[in-house]
């Protein structure tokens, strides 16, 4: 980074989702093209190795990233992150996208 260095008067405030109703298109859509990543690789893994990662993956982004501070949603948002990976890969599985 070049330049002065220098804060923001206001923040910045990111919203991804209007509701709950976007928050579950966006992760259908994510999940879609995770599992078609999946299916192209020829490498879409274990049911079980991926139901292990919905806890880990909770576990990182609610406590270790502070998900907790942005109340129901934080909880949200770690759940579909926690479920991301096993939807994925149900879908390489029985979908055919």
């Amino acid at each position: 980074m070049t330049g002065k260095r220098q804060r923001l008067k206001t923040p910045v405030i990111h919203y991804h989702d209007r509701d709950i109703s976007d928050m579950i298109q966006r992760f259908d859509r994510y999940t879609t093209m995770k599992a078609r990543d999946l299916r192209d690789s020829g490498d879409v893994g274990t049911f079980r190795s991926n139901f292990r990662r919905i806890f880990s993956r909770f576990f990182k982004c609610y406590v270790q990233r502070k998900g907790y501070r942005e109340g129901y949603y934080g909880f949200l948002i770690a759940l579909f992150a926690g479920l991301l990976p096993l939807v994925s890969h149900l879908k390489a599985r029985l979908e055919d996208t």
